[in-house]
């Protein structure tokens, strides 16, 4: 079966190779990366898939969308995807199972309506509870999704704009970010914010789990401890991961190493767990003219750093559906690894007009979708 994908704008360095005029072209002449579509499955219209994580308990992907909405689809239709036990679904130039248009058990819950939704992430400890984050002003929601509503909600738009760990070797960014909030104004700094959440279950035993958030403006990642009961997070510090720098649009944890995706460059990465724990920076109480880029400069960690290029674009959201939560953190209690399905949730520019979709394929075919 023909998967479409769609080329943009890019140049290659390793190659010298520049990248052709933003066209579709047939998958099977691009690369070998096998992937089908499960989009067809959302049973609502004007779906815009922005995030995505897997739920290994209850064997569950939740999506979110621009649009205040969240799907959870069955893990069956993901692992049909990787059988290619499909038929052609017209709506979307996609295909699903035979239950047309739209599955029945795909459930859809509308948090509030035209609420931004960039974020999602599964609490491994909690499975009733999806951590939705909202992109501006960053904030995260901790939905119940037995009872079907709100449980607590995590108000981080002030380490967004107020954390003074951000200062890199890219310049200050902080300055720069609270000066396009003060020139746009709080409501209209649009794909500055939060754009992408990750869960991982604590390295230490009996310490707390965390969450990943990250910002697209400058790929910083901040970085949360939840307590106990899920009330409330504690800030530990950001990270300013390897990488283009921007346009950070999805983080995912599986098998010991931290993914990011950043879209618009058309490239991601992946970093140990560990040493991106080594790599967080404490909050401090500084003064903005203290700071010391240079010195930042002197003690980046020198990063073990897998590199990845694609040609897909509007990849929001990347999530693993793996067998256990135990995945996340190493192969220890993983199996089937490399059947493992990966999916990526598809939301390109407007501009020109592409498909939305939500493609699945295997952890073996990775480096054919994503060249190394």
């Amino acid at each position: 079966m023909k998967i479409f994908v769609h080329l943009a704008i890019a140049t290659v360095f390793c190659g010298g190779i520049s990248g052709a005029q933003l066209v579709a072209q047939d998958f099977s002449i691009v690369q070998t990366c096998e992937t089908r579509s499960i989009f067809g499955t959302i049973p609502v219209d004007g779906f815009e898939p922005s995030d995505a994580s897997w739920d290994a308990d209850s064997q569950l992907l939740y999506v979110v969308d621009d649009n205040g909405r969240l799907a959870s689809i069955p893990g069956y239709h993901l692992r049909e995807a990787i059988q290619d036990s499909f038929t052609q679904h017209p709506r979307n130039q996609g295909v699903l199972l035979s239950d047309l248009p739209g599955s029945k058990d795909v459930k859809i819950w509308s948090i509030t309506h035209g609420m931004d939704l960039e974020g999602c992430a599964v609490d491994h400890e909690f499975p009733d509870l999806v951590y939705l984050g909202v992109e501006n002003p960053a904030e995260i929601l901790a939905f119940n999704v037995t009872a079907g509503a709100i449980q607590h909600r995590y108000a981080v738009d002030a380490y967004f704009v107020d954390d003074p760990t951000l200062f890199t070797s890219r310049g200050n960014e902080l300055k720069k970010h609270k000066k396009n909030r003060q020139k746009k104004g709080k409501d209209k700094a649009r794909n500055t914010g939060l754009e992408s959440l990750a869960f991982y279950p604590s390295l230490t035993p009996g310490a707390a789990p965390r969450l990943l958030v990250g910002r697209q403006s400058d790929s910083n990642v901040f970085v949360f401890d939840l307590v106990a009961d899920r009330s409330s997070v504690k800030f530990v510090g950001s990270v300013n991961p390897p990488g283009p720098g921007r346009d950070l649009s999805a983080i995912s944890v599986f098998l010991g190493k931290v993914y990011f995706v950043f879209d618009k460059e058309f490239e991601a990465i992946s970093v140990p767990v560990r040493q991106f724990e080594a790599a967080i920076k404490p909050p401090k109480r500084l003064v903005l003219g203290e700071s010391n880029p240079e010195k930042y400069e002197k003690d980046k960690p020198e990063w073990v750093v897998q590199r990845y290029e694609f040609d897909i674009r509007g990849q929001e959201g990347f999530a693993f559906a793996y067998s256990s939560f135990a995945c996340a953190l190493g192969s220890k209690g993983c199996s089937g690894i490399g059947e493992t399905p990966v999916v990526y949730a598809i939301d390109p520019p407007r501009k020109p007009k592409l498909e939305k979709d939500i493609l699945v394929g295997s952890f073996s075919q990775l480096q054919q979708c994503w060249r190394v």
